[in-house]
């Protein structure tokens, strides 16, 4: 009979994030190898398939992850998305497409994901989470007409999210020009590769403390919540320097959970407590912000 443990264990949270983000960026070299064949179009499945992967096998229930569309009861269809997590409470999927795309009402989608090898065509990656944010937002317009008093439930906006893998090359300026005061979607943007997440700066960022965050003793750190503000676009790195992508990753991770919480239970959830723990134990502090970098 096998003695019970007289210590407590651990779980290396970065280093299995870690794990997970090297998984990632091995799909990102696979989908070269088929992009030096001329399959263009299937050059980005996968990184696209290692990530719902990753995210669906995480996700509580009743969460699940798949590519599709979303759509209205007037039959408008979003433009595909690589990954949605869509809340199974209220998918309701109607129909689904040879090659495995869900189609769901719009209300059912809580967050998007554009997924992409690399930020090459950069333009038109943050193009195509415009358009899909763009058409929920008609979506959302369309039914608040329908709304017969105001304690009618509050369909949370979908939280939108670009996932680069590889940023060799990038330049900043070509993120200083697309990154505008104007823009909305993409909310957060991880490079992977870099462990850098560009996200908005809260207006509450410092009073959203742990560790007595001032941004000058201590450097600020991301608010989970901080795609609601507008504040202006930033690029932050993880506080510990090991295992860079894996805590970026990690960080991402418990966003989306922390953000499920808020769309689907007001923030009530007892999950609550655990992701105020992960932003204070791991998190993606200040490093620049986005008009004033000068390097990666």
């Amino acid at each position: 009979m096998a003695k019970s443990p007289s210590k407590s264990g651990t779980i290396d949270l970065p280093a299995l994030f870690e794990a997970a983000a090297q998984r990632l960026l091995l799909s990102v070299r696979q989908g070269r190898l088929l992009h030096k064949t001329k399959n263009i179009r299937d050059a980005g499945l996968p990184l696209e398939v290692e990530f719902r992967s990753f995210l669906g096998s995480r996700l509580p229930a009743p969460f699940t992850v798949s590519s599709g569309y979303l759509f209205d009861p007037r039959s408008v269809c979003t433009p595909q998305i690589d990954a949605i997590v869509v809340d199974g409470t209220e998918s309701h999927e109607l129909m689904r497409s040879d090659d495995g795309a869900a189609y769901v009402p719009y209300p059912s989608g809580r967050t998007l994901f554009e997924i992409k090898n690399s930020t090459r065509g950069l333009g038109a990656h943050v193009a195509q989470v415009k358009i899909v944010g763009a058409a929920i937002d008609k979506m959302r317009a369309d039914a608040a007409t329908l709304r017969g008093n105001s304690g009618a439930p509050f369909v949370e906006r979908p939280l939108s999210v670009l996932v680069v893998g590889d940023s060799e090359g990038a330049k900043l300026s070509q993120f200083k020009k697309i990154y505008t005061s104007r823009l909305i979607d993409p909310a957060l943007t991880i490079l992977l590769d870099r462990g850098v997440i560009i996200g908005r700066r809260g207006a509450m960022e410092e009073f959203f403390v742990y560790s007595e965050r001032d941004g000058v003793n201590v450097p600020f750190a991301l608010d989970f919540l901080s795609f609601r503000s507008s504040g202006e676009w930033a690029i932050w790195e993880p506080e510990v320097k090991d295992n860079k992508s894996g805590r970026a990753l990690l960080w991402l991770y418990f966003s989306i959970v922390a953000q499920l919480n808020w769309a689907v239970r007001g923030n009530q959830g007892t999950i609550r407590d655990f992701t105020n723990q992960v932003a204070r134990d791991f998190p993606m502090i200040l490093k620049t912000t986005l008009s004033a970098a000068t390097k990666w």
